[in-house]
């Protein structure tokens, strides 16, 4: 993880994200006609350690993952070893999702059910679909 996995990011499930698309596609009453809008999920706010072990964590609970899930060990690697010197992470990225709640869309999938429905697809081709 570079420097400790500390940045924080808002992740979001991929059929939240064309959900909002659609709403802003479909621009029911105009309302969205030359606007710039934020899609993202604030509440899925995490930092890349919490994520990653995040993962890990749901791998555990799915048998074809396990065994592999406990043979995972985090590495810490210097910003500036890995970037090279001058680079600057921003440390918190944060969604502002009010213009499109306005719309009537709002993020449904939390990080944990999002993580599982990844790796779930993955056990079986095809299945990216989520009912949440």
């Amino acid at each position: 993880m570079v420097a400790g996995g500390e940045q924080r990011r808002s992740f979001t499930w991929i059929g939240d994200g064309t959900d909002a698309l659609v709403t802003l596609i479909r621009n029911n009453g105009g309302r969205a006609e030359g606007q710039i809008f934020n899609i993202g999920n604030p509440d899925n706010n995490a930092s890349i350690r919490e994520l990653a072990q995040t993962v890990v964590d749901v791998m555990k609970e799915i048998p074809e993952y396990a065994n592999r899930a406990e043979t995972v060990r985090f590495v810490s690697t210097p910003a500036e070893e890995y970037y090279r010197h001058g680079y600057d992470d921003m440390k918190n990225r944060v969604p502002s999702i009010a213009k499109m709640k306005s719309l009537g869309w709002a993020p449904k999938v939390g990080l944990r059910e999002a993580i599982r429905a990844t790796l779930e697809s993955l056990r079986t081709p095809g299945s990216w679909a989520l009912d949440p």
